[in-house]
């Protein structure tokens, strides 16, 4: 799977010689408060590039199909999609679960600008889904720029996940029995509300960091899993780039 992922952004970055612009960096993030364990830390490359409609902009490769004043339209690929969880990261006791892995994804996604009382809201909603299963979200979302080198974005969204997703990544097997999993577990759709927050200082025209940090609360048929430990998750990540 790694080396999928490889070969994936090493040709994300040849064809980023045509790109019209083009950010280069890296990134780290880590999810906490999911799984009874200890969940990955991800280190990411960061490359942001665009040819005429096409991008790639962290592990999302898209095309954008429509765009207008009102609604833009786009198709894309999630590379880095899901969850990443195995037996050696849990808890004692939970040890005897099956590896969950990331996937990747195919979807698409609309955005338009909402006008509410003077303010200019930015509403996007996609759906996505692969191998292991189909997820779709809304958000709402407000650029503030609060200095001219300084820029804050906060959200609120909700996530829906079909039943093929939460059973992969938040259910149980009867061979995954064992120690203090003493139930299989087959959980249905589920979904999330949550907030978060985007920013970015930029101490030239060239180079800046950023920096993000989300929390969203789960449904009922993931709380109720075996191998989840709360139903509030927190994502934080930050990273560097070079823009050419």
């Amino acid at each position: 799977m790694k080396k999928r992922y490889l070969l994936v952004f090493m040709g994300i970055i040849a064809t980023s010689a045509f790109a019209n612009s083009i950010s280069v960096g890296g990134s780290i993030s880590k999810q906490s408060g999911l799984y009874k364990g200890s969940e990955d830390t991800n280190y990411l490359p960061y490359i942001n590039a665009k040819i005429e409609d096409f991008y790639f902009a962290g592990t999302e490769l898209g095309y954008k199909f429509y765009n207008s004043d009102v609604l833009d339209l786009t198709v894309y690929s999630n590379l880095y999609d899901g969850h990443s969880i195995k037996g050696s990261n849990m808890n004692y006791g939970y040890k005897t679960i099956n590896k969950r892995e990331k996937q990747i994804t195919i979807g698409a996604k609309l955005e338009a600008p909402l006008y509410i009382l003077g303010e200019t809201i930015n509403f996007s909603t996609s759906l996505e889904g692969g191998k292991r299963g189909i997820h779709g979200a809304l958000k709402l979302s407000k650029t503030l720029k609060v200095f001219e080198n300084f820029v804050l974005v906060p959200n609120i969204n909700s996530k829906y996940f079909s039943k093929d997703y939460t059973r992969y990544y938040f259910g149980v097997e009867k061979d995954e029995l064992g120690g203090a999993i003493r139930n299989t577990y087959t959980p249905d759709n589920a979904f999330t509300i949550g907030t978060g927050i985007y920013a970015e200082y930029y101490f030239n025209r060239a180079f800046s960091l950023f920096g993000y940090a989300n929390i969203d609360k789960y449904s009922d048929e993931v709380r109720k899993s075996p191998i989840i430990k709360n139903d509030v998750v927190t994502n934080v990540g930050f990273g560097a780039r070079y823009t050419f």
